[in-house]
């Protein structure tokens, strides 16, 4: 009877060694489940996984996720196809592109986190949105974005749109949106260098609420017309209610609607801006090539400025002239091929505006009489 009993318990000893955890671990897992859909609200967590990837999905893994093959969506929700919601998420292109067959995408890169880089990657329609960044009214400032080398083509209303952002840098190049190609609002320490064409209704780019930022873009060729901000309904550039930025880059052809607020470049409420710098031209635009409503201590140190046609100004101030600062100002007139520096600085005129004429010599003596205007004020 004694040696039955030790076989049984030999018997239950090799069921515990085989089968005890294999069952802790289905328990374990089970609980494990319980915990995430509980902490979920009921809903089933899948995190993404990065490495090679070739459909639309969430990314809420930190990790880099490559592209292997243009995405084309067939859907019709208004949805996006990249919901990027972790930290630490690089997005790489590869070149490859993103479109859908038809306009009804909410955006193609909807970023909710900080820390994320898109790069190398090619959106050519079907969204309203190319690239949307964080929420109208958010609490929350993103932070860290890098977008660099995507071109966006065709948005319904912007090639990048942001809200809420800060310490972020964004490379990009936005073609015939419907609205203004690139708009942000509420931003701090960002560095735009993009190019922005064709908006068919509004702005090159329209900045609200931008501060402490860098502007612009060096890219321009007299030969084939090629410039940063070029044909855009409205202004090039629209800055409003913002302080202590950098401008630069190259104007063309801007504010084809010719209504009275838009131009190449204009600054309305804001203060401390530098505009201008080696390589910054301002080529034919009409009615205004730069425009300051209602701003102060706004310094111009060197521009190339050529108007559309005689009655086009190629600097227009209205209520502007606090702290205002001309440094040397490149007047090239097609008509008779001229090219004029004058320095003039820190006019103390109240709602004033003034036009570059084609006669050289007229606008000499103007900026004679603003230069003696200056010294003899007490």
């Amino acid at each position: 009877m004694i040696v039955g009993k030790k076989r049984t318990r030999s018997k239950l000893k090799k069921f515990h060694l085989y089968y005890g955890g294999a069952i802790g671990a289905v328990l374990l897992f089970a609980f494990t489940i319980l915990v995430i859909l509980s902490m979920s609200g009921g809903g089933v967590v899948l995190l993404s996984t990065p490495g090679d990837i070739s459909t639309c999905q969430e990314l809420d893994a930190p990790g880099t996720y490559y592209l292997t093959e243009d995405i084309i969506e067939n859907s019709t929700d208004y949805s996006n196809c990249f919901n990027i919601t972790a930290e630490g998420v690089i997005l790489d292109g590869n070149g490859h592109s993103i479109n859908r067959t038809e306009l009804t995408g909410n955006a193609a890169i909807k970023i909710s986190a900080d820390d994320v880089e898109i790069r190398d990657i090619n959106i050519t329609g079907g969204y309203d949105f190319g690239i949307d960044i964080n929420e109208d009214g958010s609490s929350y400032h993103i932070s860290d974005i890098s977008i660099h080398d995507v071109i966006i083509r065709n948005p319904g209303i912007n090639g990048i749109r942001a809200f809420q952002i800060i310490s972020s840098e964004i490379n990009s190049e936005v073609y015939s949106p419907v609205g203004s190609g690139i708009y942000i609002n509420d931003a701090e320490e960002v560095e735009l260098d993009s190019t922005a064409w064709h908006s068919i209704q509004a702005n090159g780019m329209e900045l609200i609420d931008f501060n402490n930022g860098e502007i612009g873009s060096g890219f321009f060729n007299m030969d084939n017309g090629a410039t940063a901000f070029h044909s855009n309904k409205k202004s090039g550039i629209h800055i409003e209610n913002s302080e202590n930025n950098i401008i630069y880059g190259s104007f063309s052809n801007n504010n084809l609607v010719s209504d009275s607020e838009h131009s190449g470049l204009t600054i309305k409420d804001s203060s401390n801006l530098l505009i201008g710098g080696d390589g910054s031209i301002f080529y034919e635009h009409t009615g205004s090539s730069i425009k300051l409503i209602d701003s102060e201590n706004i310094s111009l140190p060197y521009l190339l400025i050529v108007p559309a046609d005689v009655s086009s100004y190629g600097l227009k101030v209205t209520n502007s002239c606090k702290g205002l600062s001309l440094g040397y100002l490149g007047l090239l007139f097609s008509s008779v091929d001229i090219c004029i520096f004058t320095q003039i600085t820190h006019f103390l005129f109240t709602n004033f505006s003034y036009g570059f004429w084609t006669n050289p010599l007229l606008m000499l003596v103007v900026n004679i009489c603003h230069y003696l205007c200056q010294r003899i004020r007490p």
